[in-house]
Formats: C-alpha cells, structure tokens, sequence
C-alpha cells in the first residue's frame, strides 16, 4: 500500500502464494460472518421471474433468502396495508432486522 496506494499494479502472478492465502481467508471469514452465498444479480433474476407476476393478498418469505425484486415484491406504496410477523425472542433478548422493504427513494425496517 506504501508503494501502491491505488493498487493500480495487479500483483496476482507476481505473488500467486500470496493471492491464494487471501482469497482463503476471504472465503473463510465469509463463511464466519455468514455472508455466502453472494448473489447480487438482480436484473438477472429479474428476468427469470418477468413483469408478468400477477398480484397475490398474501405474501410468505422465509430466513435466508435472496433479495425480492420491487417488481415481484408486495406494493404497499399508497395504500393502507397490516404486516403480521410472528416472532420468538429468546430470554436473553435478540436484535437485529426482521423485515427490510425499500429502494434507494424510501422504505421500512423493523
């Protein structure tokens, strides 16, 4: 980083140990933190599922699932809605987001 603040020199065959102990450790702490499996793609998986969803009254996500395109999730913009969500909170307490819903122009979390 002294010699190469941009890291604008790509060192990877320079230092293919090197790479390879990072990537590694990349994968690992990943793994830690519970972050796998990545998958951004969402214009891809937009594609699979289409404009063409028709609306539905209910509305079931699970723990651990992909990010819900606007397009095929719930719209409750301008209209009057419940969201009924059934939790159990351990005797020592919890946190952290059960239900995240917007986009860059607004939105919710509980």
């Amino acid at each position: 980083m002294e010699q190469d603040f941009s890291e604008f020199h790509d060192l990877a065959e320079k230092r293919p140990e090197t790479l390879r102990r990072m990537t590694q450790r990349w994968w690992t702490e990943a793994g830690r933190y519970n972050v796998l499996l990545l998958d951004n793609r969402v214009g891809s998986r937009t594609l699979l599922w289409g404009p063409g969803v028709l609306p539905r009254d209910c509305y079931t996500w699970y723990p651990g699932a992909a990010q819900v395109p606007e397009s095929v999730a719930v719209d409750v913009k301008n209209r009057s809605h419940t969201i009924t969500a059934r939790a159990t909170i351990p005797a020592g307490g919890a946190q952290g987001v059960r239900l995240a819903h917007g986009s860059r122009f607004g939105g919710y979390s509980f």
